[in-house]
C-alpha cells in the first residue's frame, strides 16, 4: 500500500505517477512479452491447422494428440499477461515457456502424423526427433515441477527447497540427453521413426535403465505438488488463499498420477488415454484455472485492470462481430445479396448507435467478473467524487472517505486516522460495526503500527503526515489489489478544499491540541 501524497505543487501529475510505476519493470522483458505471445500464437494456430487437414487419418481420440493443443491455451493467457505485467517475476515467463514449448511440441505432432498417414514431407525424422526434449524441459521434472515451487511471489517456500530445485533441474539435464541421444521417436498416431542422428544415437527409452529417468521425474513433480499442499496448509492470511485452488488441483492431479502409476505396477491396464486425460483435465485445465481464480478473486499480481479491460474489449468485438453476420450474411443472404453496400452501411450505423450502450454494460459485466458482488473500485470513487463536489460538508466527508475505502476494497473495516497533535485518532470509520480504535500514540511523529490493520496508507503533504487510512480484511478474504490503494495525486486535496480543511474537521468533533 502506497503513501497518499495531497500536496498541491509537491502532487505529481497523474502520467509521471504511471511511469514512475513502470520503470521499475525491466523494460526489454517487457517488451519480450508479447512477441513470444505472437510466436505461441503462431504455433498454436499451426497445430491446429494440421490437426485440421489430418482429421481425414484421424481415427482415435488419442491420435490427435489433445495434451498440445488444450494445454498451452490457459497458460499462454495466464503467462503473458504476467510476463508483461511483472516481468521480474519467474512465474509468468514460466507459464508462457509451458505454452510455448506445448505449441511446438503440437506442430511436431501433427507434422509427422500427416508425412506418416497422407504424404511424405520433408525433415520429417528431424521434426519428430525435437518432440520429446521439448516435452521433457516441461513435464515432468522441468518447468511443470518450478510452477508448483515458484508459485506465486516466484521464490521458493524456504531454503530447504533447494535441494528439491538442484535436483529438478539435474533429473531435467539427464532425462534431455537421453531424449537427444535415444534410438528411436514414437509419436501419437504415426510409427516408429529411427533417430536422424544415426549410429550416435544409442539410448534405448524403452528398454533397460534409460527409461527409468521418468519414474524419477514422476516423483519430483508429486513432490513439488505435495510441497505446495504442505505450504499452504501452513501458511495464513492471503498466501493461504492464493495457495488453496491451486494445492487442491495439485492434489488431485498428483492423486491421479500416482494411482495411475500404481495400476501400471501391479499390472493393470489402464486404458491409453488415461495419462493424457490426466494432463489436460489436471494440469492442463485445472492448474491454469486455479491460478487464474487466485489472480482474480484475490488480486494477484495486480491483474484486476487488465483483466476487466480485456473482457470489456472481448465484449465489444463479439457484439461487432455478431451485429455484421446478421445484417450483412444473415440479412443479405435472406434477400439474396452478400455484397451490398446499404447492409454494411446498416450494420455499420447500427453499431455506432449501440456502442455506447453496449459499452456501458460490457464494462458493468467485466467489473462483476473481476470484482465480484462489490462494485470495482473506480465506480465508487467515481460516485464519491460526483457527491462530495454537491452540498456535503466537511464533517461528511471522511465518513464518506471511510465508506468509499470499505466498499471499494470489499474489506471489512475502514477507517480514517487524522493526526492531531502527537497522537493518531480515528476520525471516521464504516464496516461491521465494532468499537471504534483508540487514539495511538505517535512517537517522533511518524506513523505507528496500527493493529488489526490489513493495510495501511499514510497521508502526507509535503512531506508531513496528515494522518493515514486503513482497512481490515475479512478472514478468509483479500481486500482489493494495490491498484484500488493509488488515488490520483491531490484527489484528497480536491476533496477537502485544501489540506488544513481536516484540521477544522477534527477541531469541530471535539479533538483539542494542534491538528498536525
Amino acid at each position: 500500500m502506497e503513501p497518499i501524497d495531497i500536496g498541491g505543487d509537491s502532487a505529481h501529475p497523474v502520467g509521471e505517477g504511471v511511469a514512475a510505476v513502470g520503470d521499475e519493470r525491466p523494460a526489454r522483458l517487457t517488451r519480450l512479452a508479447w512477441p513470444l505471445a505472437a510466436f505461441w500464437l503462431v504455433a498454436w494456430v499451426t497445430t491446429v491447422a494440421l490437426l485440421i487437414a489430418n482429421r481425414s487419418a484421424i481415427h482415435a481420440i488419442e491420435d490427435a494428440d489433445p495434451v498440445d493443443v488444450i494445454l498451452p491455451i490457459g497458460f499462454a493467457v495466464i503467462g503473458t499477461l504476467l510476463a508483461a505485467r511483472k516481468p521480474r517475476n519467474p512465474t509468468g515467463w514460466i507459464f508462457l515457456s509451458i505454452a510455448i514449448l506445448g505449441a511446438l511440441s503440437g506442430v511436431s505432432t501433427q507434422y509427422v502424423f500427416r508425412s506418416s498417414n497422407i504424404a511424405p514431407l520433408p525433415l520429417t525424422a528431424w521434426v519428430g526427433w525435437v518432440h520429446d526434449p521439448l516435452n521433457w524441459l516441461v513435464f515432468p521434472a522441468g518447468l511443470a515441477t518450478f510452477l508448483f515451487l515458484l508459485f506465486p511471489d516466484g521464490h521458493l517456500p524456504s531454503r530447504r527447497w533447494r535441494w528439491m530445485a538442484w535436483f529438478a533441474v539435474l533429473v531435467v539435464c539427464v532425462g534431455f540427453g537421453f531424449l537427444v541421444f535415444q534410438t528411436s521417436i514414437q509419436l501419437a498416431g504415426s510409427p516408429s521413426i529411427p533417430s536422424p542422428l544415426g549410429s550416435i544415437a544409442v539410448v534405448d527409452m524403452n528398454n533397460g535403465a534409460p527409461g527409468v529417468i521418468w519414474v524419477v521425474g514422476l516423483a519430483v513433480i508429486v513432490t513439488a505438488m505435495a510441497g505446495t499442499v504442505v505450504r499452504m496448509r501452513r501458511s495464513s492470511g492471503e498466501l493461504r488463499q492464493q495457495l488453496r485452488w491451486l494445492a487442491f488441483a495439485a492434489a488431485l492431479t498428483a492423486v491421479a498420477m500416482v494411482g495411475l502409476v500404481g495400476a501400471y505396477a501391479v499390472g493393470l491396464n489402464p486404458p491409453n488415454m488415461a495419462f493424457d486425460a490426466i494432463l489436460v483435465l489436471g494440469y492442463g485445465v485445472a492448474v491454469p484455472v486455479s491460478c487464474g481464480i487466485a489472480i482474480l478473486k484475490h488480486g494477484l499480481y495486480e491483474l484486476d485492470v487488465v483483466i476487466s479491460k480485456t473482457v470489456v474489449y472481448t465484449v465489444l468485438a463479439a457484439f461487432f462481430t455478431v451485429v455484421y453476420l446478421a445484417i450483412v450474411v444473415g440479412i443479405g443472404t435472406a434477400i439474396g445479396s452478400t455484397h451490398s453496400s446499404f447492409l454494411t452501411v446498416l450494420a455499420a450505423a447500427t453499431i455506432a448507435v449501440a456502442f455506447n450502450p453496449v459499452r456501458d454494460r460490457a464494462k458493468r459485466f467485466a467489473n462483476r467478473v473481476v470484482y465480484g458482488e462489490r462494485a470495482s473500485p473506480y465506480e465508487v470513487l467515481s460516485e464519491f467524487s460526483e457527491r462530495v463536489a454537491e452540498t456535503y460538508s466537511v464533517e461528511d466527508v471522511l465518513p464518506r472517505m471511510a465508506t468509499l475505502l470499505g466498499q471499494g476494497t470489499g474489506a471489512r473495516d475502514a477507517t480514517v486516522w487524522l493526526r492531531v497533535g502527537g497522537e493518531l485518532r480515528p476520525s471516521a470509520s464504516w464496516g461491521s460495526g465494532g468499537s471504534k480504535p483508540a487514539p495511538i500514540l505517535m512517537p517522533d511523529a511518524e506513523l505507528p503500527v496500527i493493529a488489526d490493520a490489513s493495510k495501511v496508507a499514510p497521508v502526507r503533504h509535503r512531506d508531513e503526515l496528515l494522518g493515514a487510512l486503513t482497512v481490515t480484511s475479512s478472514p478468509g478474504r483479500r481486500t482489493g489489489s494495490s491498484t484500488t490503494w493509488r488515488p490520483r495525486p491531490g484527489w484528497c486535496c480536491g476533496t477537502y478544499g485544501s489540506p488544513r480543511s481536516c484540521a477544522r474537521t477534527s477541531k469541530s468533533s471535539g479533538h483539542r491540541g494542534n491538528a498536525w
